[in-house]
């Protein structure tokens, strides 16, 4: 084991507080003030007072949103990663620039709908509500990674989720039981409150960091 979890020291820090780390992403967000809104903020609230909640960095409650392709993040210039005919030094800022007019015309693919399939210590993970849905949102991945530049090694592999923490240091062996309980318990809770999730269309963000992603375009 690593001396500490991934993304601290350059997404966050020990004490969970929040660092710059520029961007951008396609995601569809969380529609403010709906069922699935209230629901996800509960989830939030309940795993906040779970013990060794101070483990953990807690994004924002307005961040909530279900990405649907990665983008660009400053602190992962590496091949496979970044769009080809960028150099690996080159301002965030362009790169958006440039995503901006490759999106500007891109193809609706249709609509899709998700459900929640697990909560986790770091959010929900989901999936499309019905095998149709999977195969839309496959569509969407596959043709976004012309525009993006690259296709990410995870890309066929890729699981969609909320995020709602991040790990910020190693939980002790005891935690297991405890959470798995708790986690159980709020997926009954989640499934039976929210069927499908209230999910906004798909847009090109940007951010600054995990707390807040900025709508630049949307794509349908």
């Amino acid at each position: 084991m690593s001396p500490r979890p991934p993304f601290v020291g350059s997404r966050f820090d020990e004490t969970g507080r929040f660092l710059q780390e520029r961007g951008n992403t396609i995601v569809n967000h969380v529609v403010a003030g709906t069922q699935t809104e209230r629901a996800l903020l509960e989830v939030r609230r309940r795993l906040m007072t779970l013990p060794f909640a101070d483990h953990f960095a807690f994004t924002a409650p307005g961040s909530l949103h279900m990405t649907l392709a990665q983008g660009i993040i400053e602190t992962r210039r590496k091949q496979h990663y970044w769009p080809a005919g960028f150099d690996l030094e080159a301002p965030v800022d362009d790169i958006t620039r440039t995503y901006l007019e490759r999106f500007a015309d891109f193809q609706d693919l249709g609509s899709y709908s998700m459900r929640v399939d697990a909560v986790t210590p770091y959010g929900v993970i989901v999936t499309g509500a019905t095998e149709r849905d999977n195969e839309t949102l496959q569509r969407w991945r596959d043709a976004l990674c012309d525009p993006f530049g690259y296709r990410h090694p995870d890309h066929e592999a890729y699981v969609f989720h909320i995020t709602i923490a991040y790990l910020a240091k190693w939980l002790p062996p005891e935690a297991l039981e405890l959470y798995e309980v708790a986690l159980d318990e709020m997926l009954d809770r989640l499934t039976q409150t929210v069927s499908l999730l209230e999910l906004g269309q798909p847009a090109l963000c940007s951010f600054e960091d995990m707390n807040h992603f900025e709508p630049l375009l949307y794509l349908r």
